[in-house]
């Protein structure tokens, strides 16, 4: 049931965030049930930030492209606010089963990025502070 996962990953993403750790991966494959509980799981990329660090910078591209953020994609950068962009797109995805940008690979990805917002046309039906709040992850 999407609402019971996306609260529960939503805890797990914030909580992350509260410690300094970067997911650098979130998706639906990594999102385990167990019993009634939704778990983010497959910390493979995951990274704690110091106290001096705000961003982290890769020499190779980390992550699964539909749920990287425009700046992981373009300068293999990542910050806390990746991990909050990758919760919108999958928050998008778990309720619409589609995607708010498409693309065959990243570079394709990078140019719908930079030529447009978010899709709302799969948004349409949900409750405005919902959509709001997508948008608000999705915000580049």
């Amino acid at each position: 049931h999407w609402p019971t996962a996306a609260l529960q990953v939503g805890l797990a993403c914030r909580y992350l965030a509260e410690m300094k750790v970067m997911h650098r991966d979130i998706k639906p494959a990594n999102v385990f049930l167990k019993g009634d509980v939704y778990k983010l799981g497959d910390f493979g990329f995951a990274h704690a930030l110091t106290d001096f660090e705000e961003t982290l910078e890769e020499k190779y591209l980390i992550g699964s492209p539909l749920y990287m953020p425009p700046e992981a994609l373009i300068s293999n950068a990542y910050s806390l606010k990746g991990d909050a962009f990758a919760f919108g797109i999958l928050l998008y995805y778990l309720v619409t089963h589609h995607f708010p940008w498409r693309g065959k690979d990243k570079h394709e990805l990078i140019e719908q990025y930079e030529r447009r917002g978010a899709s709302q046309r799969h948004l349409h039906s949900l409750p405005p502070k919902f959509k709001h709040f997508v948008n608000g992850l999705l915000d580049r």
